[in-house]
This record gives C-alpha cells, sequence and structure tokens, in this order.
C-alpha cells in the first residue's frame, strides 16, 4: 500500500506514515503486553500470594495508564495525519486532472473520478486512523499471547502458535478471495454514478423524448447490474467470513480442550489453567475480528491503487520557464497534423497564418476539424506532427499559465459556475474595477439582461447556468473572456443562441476589437463571417480555402456554396 502512497502524497507525509506505523506497532505490543500481565495476577490470585497480587495489580495499573495515554496519543496522531493524508489526495487528484489532455475526459470517468475523491480518499484516511491500530491489535495480540502460552506449557503454545498462523494464513487468502470478488461490484457503481449524473444532466430531453410513466432503461439497468453486483459480493463474501469466524471457534475450543485434558491428567495445575483460559479469551477475540478487517483493508488498498491510476496517467508535457513573447497575438500552423486515436487523423497537413490583430473566419461542414483546430490552439492536445505557434513559440515550450493568460475562449456549449452574474464576468480577471468589469458587461449587452432581473447584478445562475437562457449564458460568458482582455480571443459559435439584435452587438463588439485583439472564430452566420478579415475553409481536415472573404467567393468552392445557401435562406417566407 506504501508503493502505492507515494504517487499520491508528499515524501514528509510518507516519512510521517511510517513513523505513524511505528508508533501503532509500540502501541499494539504495548496492548498485548498488559494483556500478558494478566497471567502473574490471575495465578497469584488463585495461590492465594496476595502479597505478590498487590505488587502485580500496582504494575498492572501502571502498564494500563501507559497503554491507554499510548493509544490516545495514536489516535489524536492518526486522526490528524488521516486529515492531512484526504486533504493532500484530493488537492493533488484535483491538480493532476486539470494538466490531463482533454481527450482523457471524454471516456466516462465522472464515476470512477467521483467514487476515487470521496470512498478512496476517506476509506484511506479511514483506514490511517481507526482500521490500522485495531489490524496491528489485532495481530500483535494473539502472537504475543500464543509465545505467553509457550511459557505456561509448550504444548499449549504449539496448539496457539498454530492455530494463530493457521487463522492468519486463511485469513490472508479469504482476503484476496473477497478483494477479486469486490471489481465487478466496484465496476457497477462506476456505470451507476455515471448514469446518475447523466440522468441529472439530460432532464430536458429525457421528458421530451420519454413517457412520464417510462423509466430511464439506462439508469434502471445500471440499477439491477449494481445489486446483482451486490448480492453476488454477498453470497461470495458471506460463507468466507463465516468460515474466518468459525475457524477461530475451533481454536479457540481446542485450546480449551487441549488445557483441560493437561489439567485432568495432571500436566497442569489449576492456577495456570485459569491464567491460560483468560489468555486464550483474550487470544480468540483479537483473532475474531482480523478475517474482517484483513478483507476491508484489502478493498482499500485496491482503492488507493486506483487513485494511484489516475494520478499516473500521463500530462502533457510542460515547459518550466516563460517565455519572452515578441508577437502577441500571432497563431501559425505548420504541417499539422492530428487525429484522436492512433491511425485516425483528422487533421491533414494544415499550413496557415492567422496575424496579430485580425479577425479570422473558420468555416466548413460538421466534423471537417473547426473545434478541433481551436482545442490545439489552447493545447488540449498536442499534434501528432508539426507545430503550432503562439506568438512565434511553439506551444510545447509554454507553460500553461503563459499559454492560458494568451486566450480566452467563449464556446457554443457555455458553462457558468453556481453564483452571481457579477462572479461570473469576473472570473475573466478578479481583480479587475468595478468600471472595467462593468464595460465588458456592457459591450457583450449583459447590462440589459441584467435590468431585467429584480436582483440585477446578484442574480443567481444556477448550477451550470440553468436559470439562464442559451442566449443570455453566452452574453455572459463572452462579457467574461472580453474582461480577460486576452491577446487571443477564440469564438467556437459564439452567438449561435444569440437573436438577431444580439448578433449585431455581437458583431460590433468584433468590428471595436479588431487591430486589438487576435479574433478566431467558428461561425455558420453569413453577416458574421462577411465581417472577418481572412477566410479559412476547412474540408475533411484540409484547408481548402485561404484568403478574403471576397477572395474565397471567387474560387467557386465551399464558401460560394454556403453563401448562395444563405441568401436563398434569407428569402424564404411563410405562406398559409
Amino acid at each position: 500500500m506504501l508503493n502505492s502512497l507515494r504517487s499520491l502524497l508528499m515524501p514528509d507525509q510518507i516519512r510521517l506514515i511510517r513513523s505513524y506505523l511505528i508508533l501503532l506497532a509500540v502501541s499494539g505490543l504495548s496492548e498485548a503486553g498488559t494483556t500478558l500481565l494478566l497471567i502473574p495476577v490471575t495465578q497469584s490470585l488463585m495461590t492465594h500470594a496476595y502479597g505478590r497480587l498487590e505488587s502485580w495489580m500496582i504494575v498492572l495499573t501502571i502498564a494500563v495508564v501507559m497503554t491507554c495515554l499510548l493509544r490516545y496519543w495514536q489516535t489524536m496522531r492518526g486522526l490528524g495525519l488521516s486529515v492531512t493524508v484526504l486533504r493532500t489526495v484530493q488537492s493533488r487528484l484535483g491538480q493532476h486532472m486539470v494538466r490531463l489532455p482533454l481527450g482523457w475526459f471524454t471516456r466516462e470517468v465522472s464515476g470512477q473520478v467521483s467514487r476515487c475523491a470521496t470512498y478512496g480518499a476517506m476509506g484511506l484516511a479511514s483506514a490511517l486512523s481507526h482500521l490500522l491500530p485495531a489490524l496491528l491489535s489485532d495481530i500483535a495480540v494473539p502472537l504475543l499471547t500464543s509465545g505467553a502460552m509457550m511459557l505456561l506449557d509448550w504444548r499449549l503454545g504449539i496448539v496457539a502458535l498454530g492455530g494463530a498462523i493457521g487463522v492468519l494464513a486463511a485469513n490472508s487468502r479469504i482476503s484476496k478471495s473477497i478483494i477479486r470478488g469486490e471489481a465487478p461490484s466496484h465496476e457497477a457503481t462506476v456505470t451507476l454514478n455515471n448514469r446518475v449524473i447523466e440522468f441529472a444532466r439530460c432532464q430536458a430531453t429525457l421528458r421530451a423524448f420519454c413517457h412520464e410513466s417510462a423509466a430511464y432503461k439506462p439508469l434502471t439497468q445500471a440499477l439491477e447490474a449494481k445489486n446483482k453486483a451486490g448480492q453476488s459480493l454477498l453470497a461470495t463474501t458471506f460463507p468466507k467470513v463465516l468460515i474466518s469466524g468459525l475457524s477461530v471457534q475451533l481454536v479457540f475450543a481446542l485450546l480449551v480442550g487441549v488445557g483441560l485434558y493437561l489439567t485432568l491428567s495432571g500436566g497442569l495445575g489449576v492456577p495456570r489453567l485459569m491464567a491460560f483460559l483468560v489468555l486464550a479469551t483474550r487470544f480468540s477475540g483479537g483473532l475474531a475480528m482480523l478475517g474482517a478487517r484483513m478483507g476491508v483493508l484489502g478493498m482499500i488498498r485496491r482503492e488507493i491503487e486506483r487513485i494511484a491510476a489516475i494520478m499516473n496517467e500521463p500530462t502533457l508535457p510542460e515547459a518550466s520557464h516563460r517565455k519572452n513573447l515578441t508577437a502577441p497575438g500571432a497563431i501559425s500552423f505548420r504541417s499539422v497534423d492530428f487525429g484522436f486515436h492512433y491511425g485516425d487523423a483528422i487533421l491533414h497537413d494544415v499550413t496557415f497564418d492567422v496575424p496579430q490583430g485580425s479577425v479570422t473566419g473558420l468555416i466548413g461542414p460538421s466534423g471537417a476539424g473547426k473545434s478541433t483546430l481551436l482545442k490545439l490552439m489552447m493545447r488540449f492536445y498536442d499534434p501528432a506532427k508539426g507545430q503550432i505557434l503562439i506568438n512565434g513559440v511553439d506551444l510545447r515550450e509554454l507553460p500553461a499559465d503563459q499559454l492560458m493568460d494568451q486566450i480566452a475562449l467563449v464556446s457554443q456549449d457555455v458553462f457558468l459556475f453556481a453564483g452571481s452574474i457579477e462572479e461570473n464576468i469576473r472570473i475573466g480577471n478578479p481583480d479587475a474595477s468595478e468600471e472595467t468589469w462593468r464595460h465588458a458587461a456592457r459591450l457583450a449587452r449583459v447590462d440589459a439582461l441584467v435590468a431585467q432581473r429584480r436582483h440585477g447584478w446578484a442574480t443567481q445562475v444556477g448550477e451550470g447556468g440553468c436559470q439562464l437562457s442559451g442566449g443570455e449564458r453566452q452574453r455572459v460568458a463572452l462579457a467574461r473572456a472580453l474582461l480577460k482582455d486576452a491577446p487571443i480571443l477564440l469564438l467556437d459559435e459564439a452567438s449561435s443562441a444569440l437573436d438577431a439584435l444580439n448578433v449585431a452587438a455581437f458583431q460590433d463588439v468584433v468590428r471595436q476589437l479588431r487591430g486589438k485583439t487576435t479574433i478566431v472564430m467558428i461561425t455558420h452566420q453569413l453577416e458574421t463571417v462577411m465581417h472577418a478579415d481572412y477566410l479559412l475553409t476547412i474540408e475533411a481536415g484540409r484547408i481548402v480555402e485561404r484568403g478574403t472573404p471576397a477572395d474565397c467567393l471567387t474560387s467557386r468552392g465551399y464558401f460560394d456554396r454556403f453563401c448562395h445557401e444563405r441568401r436563398q435562406a434569407l428569402g424564404w417566407r411563410l405562406t398559409g
């Protein structure tokens, strides 16, 4: 388990865990040693040696007090260490995830991450503060007790030691079996988490296309699979835990039987028998819980390994030193090839330049690779071949924070954080003055939206911006991007949800930023396209047209067809 923890914790925290484990071992040995003091106490009592009994009771009392103080110290250290480890694991997990390539998030990882960040991290914290102390005590007490029984009678000691080793070996096998059986239950839980998240996010679609009385099949199937996996785990685990408990009772019965036989045959005195029975009771008590605790520890170890697997996911290589950028806003692609999967290329030999302060439109059919180009500019992925230069520097040579300082994004799928409209705008630049952020809001026409709300700028947008319409979310997102005042502004269908009046305002923003900010926009609106300085037409992952809108019209290619279709659409009339 420590090997997996090395990838999750800091070196000084690993050292703290090692010292804590030593403290646990000392505490367990102290508890076991205190138990052994019951031998002379019991013998003194049975032989009426009250003088020795008084001395041994004083020693026992001191030992109990010291053990309690040691256990209190160990418990407090364990609680403090578990809180530190919990915070560290969750913090490092979050820090690592923001450095993973976006492609990693295209898989169904929400349920896995949610389980690791909650159940897995909490399990690790609980293991340090509660499970490991009890487990070490359960191991130390039976082993030391077996050694003490050897002093009473070597035959009893051999039976006890053999029984302890046999139960430990059986519990180890049972623990491994439980861990193997837990894997299907884990997978079913992760799938169920994903389906629950999906069910909560897609209520509008579900209500529009599903009958009110009909259940959401994927969620129902995930629930049934989880129930079956849980029942299967219980069916396979319960008999093994029961066998573990019965084996402990069998060893205890064997010890008592051997002790009584030796006493009746004259080989063991009654005082020693009584001392032996006290030890046998404590011996079996420690073994009884060992099997269950080893199984739980094994499952927690698997959760730690799952967290470590996420932490071992390769991140995009990142430069360590900031660069001197000489051409703010300039973008260049040099023979770029890219595909999400090996051998499945989306972009082919893409080469173009976006001049500083220009407005460049990206057009092309769906699936041509337009959004992929923007994601490559933000280094959500690295190209398979070629170079992407921002401000004259290869993206791979820029630290992530310096690259993000250069770019602002407004996407088609706008995400707003739960909070007020003002708070969502100020994310673009938390240190901006009130005059500055209000100016950005006016440019994006958010002030008109706020004027219609009773709570004004304090209006809550809801989770993901659910309290606002699509067009309202886009206006807030545009204001957020404008407030960032980055040299490059990427617009991915940023006006798709806007009405005609707000589209006109959006075009006005583009005109005001021309010459100051480099704008790269994906749009299917003819009026917006015609305001671009340059156009890049993409088909099947290749640049097929480039130049001014007028130049692209003369090529009689995709852009000419695009304009022709849009003009025809403008002439549509509803008749009745």
